[in-house]
């Protein structure tokens, strides 16, 4: 990962920082990047944090004030190198995703997720009994709706046993209006969109994109993955015989 400077911007040193923690409702998202090699911000000449060489590992700056600008956690293999695979994801065409390929046997990495009031969301908040993680690139595309829809109807069948939640890079608004739209009630919905930790951890982050991958796991009552599908074509289904039959099996 490449940064040649960080340089914090508080909130009131610019007319438009207001106006943007208005509307995301977060006091401190004025965080910019001098100039790397990556498209700059019309306005300011500068890089959002998205931005950086590697996406998915973003330095914990202090911002004025004492307020931290938190950062996704880079997933690495040991060599202090962020772990990318290459040509593992096609969606129109072959994409790097980011981050590890998890197992079955894996402690499921942690993260920091959003949900639709802009509250942060980590996995230990949703433990304590089995967890299906169902992984997609939008919730507006025909694929990743009928997957989200499916699971939510399969939560029901599994009542108060497990947690069922969906990931996306989608912005928090769009979840909330997709899921008033389709009548999601069993499942919850969160956005990796601010951090992209979630996509850096479980190796489901589209390196050139900035979105996830199509993906699934599920995971134990004591935070196990016990079943790990990575779905390497946008337009294709996971297993979803597999998916609930490792459900069951975690559930007995």
């Amino acid at each position: 990962m490449r940064i040649e400077q960080v340089e914090i911007v508080g909130k009131d040193d610019n007319p438009i920082i207001p106006l943007l923690a208005s509307l995301v409702a977060i006091d401190y998202i004025a965080v910019f990047l001098k100039p790397v090699d990556k498209p700059y911000h019309p306005i300011y000449n500068r890089y959002w944090i998205p931005y950086l060489s590697t996406p998915g590992c973003i330095n914990k700056s202090k911002m004025k004030g004492g307020a931290s600008a938190v950062g996704a956690v880079c997933r690495s293999n040991g060599t202090g190198m962020t772990i990318e695979r290459a040509e593992a994801f096609d969606f129109w065409g072959k994409r790097t995703l980011v981050g590890p390929q998890l197992k079955p046997g894996d402690t499921a990495p942690d993260f920091t997720l959003i949900n639709d009031k802009f509250q942060f969301i980590q996995r230990h908040d949703l433990s304590g009994k089995p967890m299906l993680i169902s992984v997609v690139p939008s919730l507006d595309t025909a694929v990743c709706s009928m997957q989200t829809a499916r699971f939510d109807q399969e939560a029901a069948n599994f009542g108060d046993s497990i947690t069922v939640v969906t990931v996306s890079a989608d912005l928090p608004f769009a979840q909330k209006r997709w899921c008033g739209d389709h009548n999601i009630t069993n499942s919850v919905v969160l956005s990796d969109h601010r951090e992209m930790s979630f996509g850096a951890a479980y190796g489901t982050l589209v390196k050139d994109l900035r979105i996830e991958s199509r993906a699934v796991f599920v995971v134990d009552a004591n935070g196990v993955v016990q079943y790990a599908e990575y779905v390497p074509l946008a337009g294709s289904h996971p297993d979803y015989v597999a998916v609930l039959e490792a459900l069951q099996d975690v559930v007995k």
